[in-house]
């Protein structure tokens, strides 16, 4: 069994869900379910929210996305069907890749 580091995250001024899924590269369910006692749909300044913390852990299957690459290319370079890369992804919009973003891969 693999293990994930998580941390703390406290909600700033004008901070939104989205904004909040794409700072940390993680799925709406991972964030439900790493806090249950928490309406992640309803935050406000000053909420705490336990993230995964990717950058000190090397427990998923992850791959971060270079310049001009999308989720096909990913898809194929993995071999691994883009509707699995999309559902584990879901904060991985198809026409706003970043570079340096990280997604989680099966």
């Amino acid at each position: 069994m693999r293990y994930l580091k998580s941390k703390i995250h406290t909600v700033r001024p004008y901070q939104e869900l989205h904004d909040i899924l794409r700072i940390y590269s993680l799925p709406v369910y991972a964030l439900v379910e790493l806090n249950p006692e928490t309406d992640v749909f309803s935050l406000n300044k000053g909420d705490e929210l336990r993230v995964l913390d990717f950058a000190t852990s090397q427990a998923v299957n992850t791959h971060v996305i270079k310049e001009n690459e999308n989720a096909r290319d990913i898809a194929g370079r993995y071999d691994i069907d883009l509707k699995e890369l999309y559902r584990l992804n879901p904060n991985l919009y198809p026409k706003d890749y970043t570079p340096g973003q990280t997604v989680i891969l099966p």
